[in-house]
């Protein structure tokens, strides 16, 4: 069966962790996937990239993820608003995890990720997206 072609968008002020979960994704499936290094910079891309998926750090100056997520969840564009989020960050603390969710969120990892933890995450999302083709 052929896997269908979804686009995900990396946001992580990091150059090295973008790098890695950029490789991971290219072990799991065939995705287009871009980067950016803030939210910013993320909000600028989501209008003409269109991700599936969102994988984004919490922790990032000048805009966190959680006020990119609150910032993304505003745009006029609907299907961009809803687009489907995934923190991956070193913040287990449960405060953190609480404020993510509420976003309305699709997921939450705890760095450092591996190809299973993050395929184990992303795999039912993209599912729902494409329920046919997974």
């Amino acid at each position: 069966m052929i896997q269908p072609f979804f686009r995900i968008l990396i946001v992580d002020d990091e150059a090295f962790v973008r790098s890695t979960v950029k490789r991971m994704l290219h072990i799991i499936g065939s995705f287009d996937v871009q980067d950016v290094g803030g939210g910013s910079a993320a909000l600028d891309l989501v209008g003409a990239f269109k991700p599936d998926l969102v994988l984004c750090d919490i922790h990032m100056e000048p805009m966190s993820g959680l006020e990119f997520v609150r910032q993304l969840r505003t745009l006029k564009d609907g299907s961009a608003a809803r687009t489907r989020v995934v923190m991956l960050t070193g913040n287990a603390k449960p405060s953190s995890v609480a404020n993510a969710m509420q976003l309305g969120i699709s997921g939450y990892v705890v760095k450092p990720v591996s190809v299973t933890q993050l395929r184990k995450h992303i795999e039912p999302i993209l599912a729902e997206l494409a329920p046919t083709a997974l």
